[in-house]
């Protein structure tokens, strides 16, 4: 099923309703399930070994934005994928966020996608809870604590590697230390618009990692601590980037976990 949340304009995100968001986060797991192990064990490759996955995962994505990207097609007219290497990327033009803002349409490779189509899906998933974009793409956007809020777009392979990227040291010391599971609990964005929460919220259920528990960040510091304390780990990613500039009430809860909490945990 799908749901057109419409905004008056072109751009309309064509959105996959709730059970939609379950199947499709279905296979995202049992991708994640399937390759997690073959991911950990690479943090224990030789160093070449890596290097050469490097390049040849570098000249890959360096071919599509050429072929597929109109704004990278120009900008990377003088760049050869073959002769590049992950040793020296001053051929490659530094591509900033606000080049990302303001050429967004043109930099994305699936011409079906807008910003402004992004920016719909965003506010639908704000009001309605999680959803794939185009039933293949996750939207993500940044706090803005920078001064520039950034949005992103995410494949559905992209989204599993970005996954995969964040877990495998977690699996791979959990079974150094010889434990079958653990259970983790973070203190995340209280949206799926933002990668913490989606991140926790599409992978929940890993038979990997086992149980996650996911508390936003909004919430009271009293309620915060009395879940965590439930827990006898904590990983806490990105809470950085958790809010944007002008929450002042949450940005008092993130100061007071990270100078004082959770020292003492």
């Amino acid at each position: 099923m799908r749901i057109v949340v419409s905004c008056g304009c072109e751009d309309e995100a064509v959105t996959s309703s709730s059970s939609g968001f379950e199947v499709a986060r279905r296979r995202h797991l049992e991708g994640y399930g399937a390759r997690l192990q073959e991911e950990a064990e690479r943090l224990t490759w030789p160093l070449e070994r890596l290097h050469r996955l490097r390049d040849h995962r570098l000249r890959t994505v360096l071919r599509a934005a050429k072929e597929r990207s109109g704004w990278h097609a120009h900008r990377l007219a003088h760049v050869d994928p073959d002769a590049v290497t992950g040793d020296d990327l001053s051929s490659i033009p530094v591509m900033t966020k606000s080049d990302v803002m303001t050429n967004w349409n043109d930099i994305v490779t699936d011409p079906r996608l807008t910003l402004g189509r992004a920016e719909a899906h965003l506010a639908s998933v704000e009001s309605d809870g999680p959803a794939y974009l185009l039933d293949e793409y996750q939207v993500l956007t940044t706090g803005g604590s920078s001064g520039t809020r950034g949005v992103f777009v995410w494949d559905f392979e992209g989204f599993l590697m970005y996954a995969m990227s964040r877990d495998r040291g977690t699996l791979w010391l959990q079974q150094r230390a010889g434990r079958a599971e653990s259970r983790r609990a973070m203190v995340a964005a209280s949206h799926a618009t933002h990668a913490t929460s989606l991140l926790a919220r599409t992978f929940a259920g890993s038979p990997q990692l086992g149980a996650t528990r996911s508390f936003p960040v909004t919430l009271p510091l009293e309620q915060i601590l009395d879940g965590l304390n439930r827990y006898r780990e904590l990983g806490v990613a990105d809470l950085s980037m958790v809010l944007g500039h002008d929450d002042t009430s949450a940005r008092h809860t993130l100061d007071t976990l990270l100078t004082d909490v959770l020292p003492r945990l």
